[in-house]
């Protein structure tokens, strides 16, 4: 119930700094321009919180269901307006100022992301070094000769400090479905270049796992099989497992590393397991149940076993070894925070393309259910990661506004270029039907959107099916 509460939270915390990004870049450029704001809105409904502020009074609200916002400017298509204030209604603005105040919100998304990269970068972004753990057979990087051990030290070029600057270089190029030179360096020092080809890549199996879609698994600390808590109630402590007690086998698989555990139980998920384990000197074995469960809206299997990487394995220490903090410097953290939310930005729209013709499939579409799930999971694993992950949804909300859709910005833009081709103004019915057709579009993308989510839930692996 934390968990869910927790997630929730950050949801909320999440959409509405995004809104208040986006709908700021719209009030900042109207104010500026000198067309009369009323109301500045973070959320719809009933306003719990409202402020009367500056000459024209504008009423600043924070409103009752927080997921979106809006800015009402004065407009005579929308009520009255006073002969004096005519000349700052919207409506009677030049086109250049319209198309200025309506881009200012998506373009202020791409720059809250540029900003925060920035900082991360100046500030320092941790992570875990690039080293090869394994690599899988049968797959592009062992085509290409890669190997184990190897660090990943840049992908086309742009240097990979971590694994998750491995993993946002990689992304394109498997969208891209192209090939890609990468360079690694053995523990020797050598440098070598590997050319990895992906025209034979599966994007609605593979883009799952990005890495493991190449071929590379990162290098991983082993995590003692060693039993730190078990959860009252639950398979585990039924059979009569404790904490401390060492697991051996699985049935007759042997188990050398925590992780193993996960991985067989989710193999063998709804069957009987054995398990062979060690207490004090002493090999004992037990049978226990093995189910699904769900939890915050994700399925997975959970038997009651909880490990704590005991110390006496140098756990901590192996994983400071592997673990990186980079910096850059502030003009070369800037450049490289543009490069970032301009690739993000083009990913973005190569995968709703790839989507509209059905080469990406619409599986993959989430709604709120599933940005409110990596809200909290992103939360957890700290502030830089929540600040990434704002980052993500920023670009993703500016993409998706510029679409020519109307009732979103990008289809008010492409009214104002129709407008300013022709000489006159969208018709208010021409106008009124596409508001309609952009609704009913949003609504089907919604409905598609939350099926997808619920399926997750209840359906393991149901996007890659």
């Amino acid at each position: 119930m934390v968990d869910v509460l927790f997630t929730i939270l950050m949801f909320i915390v999440a959409i509405s700094v995004l809104v208040a990004v986006h709908e700021f870049g719209h009030f900042w450029v109207a104010k500026k321009l000198g067309v009369k704001v009323l109301r500045f809105s973070i959320g719809f409904g009933k306003p719990l919180l409202l402020k009367r502020a500056g000459s024209d009074q504008t009423e600043y609200v924070i409103a009752s269901i927080p997921l979106g916002g809006y800015v009402k400017m004065l407009d005579e298509r929308e009520g009255e307006v006073a002969e004096q204030d005519l000349p700052r209604a919207f409506n009677r603005q030049p086109i250049w100022k319209r198309t200025a105040i309506v881009a200012a919100g998506p373009v202020f998304n791409f720059i809250f992301a540029i900003i925060a990269y920035w900082i991360l970068y100046i500030t320092g972004v941790s992570g875990l070094k690039p080293i090869i753990g394994e690599v899988l057979p049968n797959t592009p990087a062992a085509y290409a000769g890669l190997k184990a051990d190897e660090e990943i030290v840049s992908i086309a070029g742009n240097t990979t400090p971590s694994w998750e600057e491995v993993l946002l270089n990689v992304l394109p190029v498997i969208v891209n479905q192209s090939d890609f030179t990468l360079e690694t360096q053995d523990k020797s020092g050598v440098i070598s270049q590997h050319t990895l080809n992906l025209s034979k890549v599966n994007l609605n199996r593979d883009l799952s796992n990005p890495l493991k879609t190449i071929g590379l698994l990162h290098k991983q600390i082993a995590i003692p099989p060693i039993i730190g808590a078990v959860e009252p109630g639950k398979p585990a402590a039924k059979a009569g497992l404790q904490k401390g007690d060492k697991i051996l086998m699985l049935n007759d698989a042997v188990i050398h590393d925590w992780r193993q555990i996960s991985e067989y139980m989710q193999l063998n998920r709804d069957q009987p397991v054995r398990i062979t384990y060690e207490r004090n000197g002493v090999v004992a074995m037990v049978s226990a149940e093995n189910y699904v469960a769900h939890d915050n809206g994700m399925a997975y299997v959970r038997i009651g076993m909880i490990n704590d990487a005991p110390k006496d394995n140098n756990y901590e220490e192996k994983m400071k070894s592997q673990s990186v903090v980079y910096t850059l410097p502030i003009l070369q953290a800037l450049s490289r925070s543009i490069d970032r939310t301009e690739a993000m930005s083009l990913l973005t729209l190569k995968l709703m393309w790839k989507i509209v013709t059905l080469e990406f499939s619409f599986r993959n579409v989430g709604s709120v259910i599933q940005i409110a799930q990596a809200a909290g999971q992103s939360a957890k694993l700290g502030y830089e990661r929540f600040i990434i992950f704002l980052a993500m949804i920023s670009i993703s909300l500016g993409v998706m506004n510029l679409l020519p859709i109307p009732v979103l910005d990008g289809g008010h833009l492409l009214f104002y270029l129709i407008e300013k081709i022709t000489g006159r103004p969208v018709s208010e019915a021409v106008e009124l039907f596409g508001q309609k057709l952009g609704m009913a579009l949003l609504f089907a993308l919604m409905a598609l959107a939350f099926y997808n989510d619920i399926m997750r839930m209840i359906v393991p692996g149901y996007n890659l099916q």
